[in-house]
């Protein structure tokens, strides 16, 4: 996994200076890895090929693969579809296990039509649904901290000096 998306999906691109920088969160890891030496494919020339419908899921807070890039996707297939889920990130489908099931039992069943004919079904599903991910905690951690904003100094461990 790691060879492939360091070599294959530049998983560590050159340093852009903004918040979030992905080529700076993963330039240490990048180091185990082969530098990007290309795509394997050409996405565009796949996408505007496609006999099939394509649909596309995109997180609305993906950062790794921005809903920009899956808008430009949807546009060059012919049968091109774009499902757009709230509160999703990055790996949807890794941490929405619900949704994922929801989309592929649909699409198993009644093909594209079918997650399309769902796309309200399953955008609050996606909404609803809660990843074991960090943002949950963060997101805990300020809730508690306006309701008790002196009771927290308590919570934190004592650092000895």
């Amino acid at each position: 996994m790691g060879t492939i998306a360091f070599r294959e999906l530049n998983y560590a691109p050159e340093p852009d200076g903004l918040p979030f920088d992905p080529g700076v969160a993963f330039a240490e890891l990048a180091e185990r890895f082969p530098a990007f030496a290309g795509e394997p494919y050409d996405l565009a020339a796949a996408a505007q090929q496609a006999p099939m419908p394509l649909i596309a899921l995109s997180g609305e807070r993906d950062l790794r693969t921005p809903r920009t890039i899956a808008e430009w996707i949807v546009s060059l297939a012919p049968r091109g579809h774009l499902l757009e889920l709230p509160s999703s990130g990055h790996s949807l489908l890794d941490v929405k296990q619900k949704v994922a099931r929801e989309v592929l039992g649909a699409a198993s069943l009644g093909g594209a039509d079918a997650v399309l004919t769902r796309a309200d079904e399953i955008s609050a599903l996606a909404a609803a649904s809660t990843g074991n991910g960090p943002g949950i905690y963060v997101r805990a951690v300020m809730r508690l901290s306006e309701l008790m904003p002196h009771r927290l100094s308590g919570l934190m461990p004592h650092r000895h000096r």
